[in-house]
């Protein structure tokens, strides 16, 4: 979907969850979603996420994995127990391991693939 219009009339998610301690990256990726007209919503780690999952009704979660406090894996263990065919995008810069490591672990907890 290159044109804001088309999201709509492809009736994609509209109200996205962006977990992301990182505050650049979580700036710019909310930027270019809010361009193709999705309201996000934001989260510096799993702690708040878990606050704002609760509060609302999403359509999408862009969960990081390496996070302080709450990881991503975290996240998407307590999203699957409450709302197991709420989409998730798991994405990770690395850390501890690498990030292939931690993807797949998030593919394995109910995370969905690209």
């Amino acid at each position: 979907l290159s044109d804001p219009a088309e999201v709509e009339e492809a009736g994609s998610a509209k109200n996205i969850l962006l977990v992301e301690d990182n505050a650049l990256q979580r700036q710019t990726i909310r930027l270019a979603l809010e361009h193709f007209g999705f309201v996000v919503h934001e989260a510096a780690d799993g702690l708040e996420a878990t606050k704002v999952i609760a509060s609302l009704k999403l359509d999408l979660i862009i969960t990081d994995i390496v996070m302080p406090e709450k990881d991503g894996l975290q996240v998407i263990m307590e999203v699957r127990r409450s709302q197991p065919f709420l989409p998730i995008l798991a994405m990770s810069g690395g850390g501890r391991q690498s990030a292939d490591d931690y993807l797949m672990k998030a593919g394995e907890l109910g995370a969905d693939q690209g």
